[in-house]
């Protein structure tokens, strides 16, 4: 996980399994508890939290869900308190309880970042149902259906009892006829045994339930899934090492939904190899007049469709107002900006009007089936396969993504 900036500072949270919940304080026990604002657990409707399906790792496995979100605790004391563990639970039939450790993430070790100053908020990220197939990951599975309610308990360093505040759950449907998205992906512009799959993208303002896009094919050297190109002389894979060597590079995207193109670049060239950050993204901001904004970045120089983003536009401002149709190319995969690793597609929806970014929510899908980890060579080998169908979920972490048609 990653730290989020907020006003002054914020913190970041490692979750593990517990048993019971212990309220018995570490040290001398002071005011239970203490005097704390929580607000903005976000992101909810009409004060209901919304949470993520996904899809399941493999065929006949369980669907399931998990939350991503970000709580603001504001110290009403007028002493510093240190924020120090977080307990989540759910409603009657859910999960047990997870204990969230909060980590001190600032680098001087004269400032915690947990400590909330008096009259200063601290934004913490919340992960919960992260876990990857093999059961490692952040955390845990958890499974349908969605209990009510969650319960969360924030336990601060030198108080006897922890905040408790409660929130109703709900899983999220995009808002769109379907409550899903198609592919930003067409099948026909993959190879013969080239699947996309699917990174789910770190916290970020408005990227929560962001993924970053790859495409990968069977090793059959190796026994393994790789992003990668063979070889041309077929002795084994490209080292990775050029933006070329990735099957992605170069692969079309396409606008999810229609709308009005708010936001654009073109002009930007890519990083010259992955690993080296030495340009901008080119990448689009596309609101569907459906309260709901996508982000499309990183794609290749010189392939920005510019009938979408033409040249004599103000690059990267907002207000463009250009119209885009459904399915409607809008460039090729690159490696454009300073936080690409390397040639991949990142998308992410948020709550937003005209240009106005809100919340991350969760991207569903339809149109597309999928198969499971692409990290477990274990179960997942060459093919071929029994798919997932998805009709209107989010892709799991690093599934292996096929879209319509098939």
């Amino acid at each position: 996980m990653h730290v989020m900036r907020h006003v002054t500072k914020s913190a970041i949270i490692g979750i593990g399994v517990a048993g019971l919940l212990s309220t018995t304080a570490s040290t001398a026990s002071a005011l239970s508890p203490p005097d704390v604002t929580v607000s903005n657990l976000q992101p909810v409707e009409s004060g209901v939290l919304q949470v993520a399906r996904i899809a399941p790792f493999k065929y006949g496995d369980a669907e399931r869900w998990r939350v991503r979100a970000k709580v603001t605790v504001t110290n009403n004391e007028d002493k510093t308190i240190r924020l120090t563990k977080i307990y989540i639970g759910y409603s009657s039939g859910g999960p047990g309880w997870i204990t969230a450790d909060v980590k001190d993430t600032n680098k001087d070790p004269n400032i915690d970042s947990r400590d909330i100053a008096p009259k200063k908020p601290l934004v913490v990220n919340i992960e919960d149902g992260m876990a990857r197939s093999d059961g490692k990951g952040i955390n845990r599975s958890l499974f349908l259906p969605v209990p009510a309610s969650t319960n969360m308990q924030l336990k601060f360093d030198g108080f006897a009892d922890p905040k408790i505040f409660t929130r109703l759950l709900k899983t999220y449907a995009n808002k769109t006829p379907q409550g899903s998205y198609p592919f930003p992906g067409k099948a026909k512009d993959l190879a013969v045994g080239e699947l996309w799959s699917a990174g789910i993208h770190a916290f970020g303002a408005q990227q929560e339930f962001g993924y970053d896009f790859n495409v990968r094919r069977w090793d059959s050297v190796n026994k393994l899934w790789t992003a990668l190109k063979l070889k041309t002389d077929g002795s084994g894979s490209e080292d990775g090492s050029k933006n070329s060597h990735h099957l992605i590079w170069g692969k079309p995207v396409y606008a999810m939904a229609s709308g009005k193109i708010v936001r654009c670049t073109w002009s930007q060239p890519d990083n010259s190899k992955p690993g080296v950050f030495d340009s901008n993204l080119n990448g689009f901001t596309i609101d569907h007049g459906n309260g709901e904004i996508a982000q499309y970045a990183h794609l290749q120089a010189g392939t920005v469709n510019a009938s979408l983003c033409p040249k004599n536009v103000a690059e990267n401002t907002y207000g463009q107002n250009i119209p885009v149709a459904a399915g409607q190319f809008l460039g090729k995969v690159g490696n454009s900006g300073k936080q690409s690793t390397g040639p991949h597609l990142h998308v992410h929806v948020s709550l937003g009007v005209g240009g106005k970014l809100g919340y991350g929510v969760p991207l569903q899908f339809h149109g597309i089936r999928t198969v499971g980890d692409s990290g477990d060579k274990t179960t997942i080998g060459p093919g071929p396969f029994s798919y997932n169908v998805l009709g209107g979920m989010p892709a799991a972490p690093f599934n292996l993504i096929e879209p319509n048609p098939w």
